[in-house]
């Protein structure tokens, strides 16, 4: 699987660097997000009893939903299962764990969407009402 995994991220760069990125680095930025690291990452940073965390996750309906995750979606789904593009989404669930983002219709919503990339309103998805909603929620939580 390691070459697998080298050989996808080396078609992961020549993507990228047809979106522009001079020096895509897809197995190291990747590798930095493995179970492995973030596992070594959650024991040197330990939770704050203070803080409340929760989490959501997206999903794209199919490898078409956006272009930009084509091959990275492709990938994750045939590890992970259902993810947004880049994370799976049984990989997103921490803490309170509040649910999956899907979306309406055929697209489902991917990484893009959620981090607001395109700065553009979806027919299937509503980042702002989204955002809205969870600041609402904890307010109503008292933070």
């Amino acid at each position: 699987a390691p070459s697998l995994y080298k050989g996808f991220s080396r078609a992961a760069n020549l993507f990228f660097r047809l979106l522009g990125d001079r020096h895509p680095d897809f197995f190291n930025g990747s590798r930095q997000l493995s179970r492995s690291m973030c596992r070594e990452f959650n024991l040197r940073n330990k939770d704050d009893p203070r803080v409340y965390y929760q989490s959501y996750a997206a999903k794209m309906k199919n490898s078409f939903s956006d272009i930009l995750f084509f091959l990275t979606y492709t990938f994750v789904k045939i590890l992970e299962g259902d993810n947004d593009g880049l994370v799976a989404v049984k990989s997103a669930q921490y803490a309170h764990f509040r649910g999956t983002i899907a979306g309406r219709g055929l697209r489902g919503v991917s990484h893009a969407d959620l981090v607001d990339l395109r700065r553009m309103n979806s027919r299937s998805f509503d980042i702002i009402g989204v955002y809205i909603d969870i600041i609402s929620d904890l307010r109503a939580r008292g933070y």
